[in-house]
């Protein structure tokens, strides 16, 4: 039903260049576990209402596990960033907000996540 707008996410993590793949993970537990460098899709939820709905999104984007813990959320906040650009090019797409998946052990970060909410998505239910 909403695949079109996965694909154009994809699309549009693709024309950035910095990742050996990016996955659609529709399967449960899709937002678990990535390899660097990939970029993983992954429907959070849908919110209903009428004839609209609202896409919750997260992208889990590996990350390069040879650098230190600064230099690696500084990398992190670069991808953010460049993904934001990217992805605000798609009319729907209201909020992009990028965090770190294990805060409490820093040490153990091995991907990081970032939200994105589409919202006012036609649906016929």
């Amino acid at each position: 039903m909403f695949y079109g707008y996965l694909e154009e996410i994809k699309s549009k993590l693709e024309e950035l260049g910095i990742f050996k793949s990016v996955e659609i993970g529709l399967e449960k537990g899709a937002g678990k576990s990535v390899n660097t460098p990939l970029a993983r899709i992954v429907v959070s939820s849908v919110d209903y209402r009428g004839s609209l709905a609202d896409l919750h999104l997260i992208i889990v984007v590996g990350l390069d596990l040879k650098n230190d813990i600064p230099e690696l959320y500084r990398q992190f906040l670069d991808v953010t960033k460049n993904i934001r650009k990217k992805l605000y090019e798609i009319p729907a797409l209201v909020q992009v907000e990028g965090l770190v998946t294990d805060e409490d052990r820093l040490e153990n970060i091995k991907a990081g996540a970032i939200k994105v909410t589409l919202k006012g998505l036609p649906y016929e239910g």
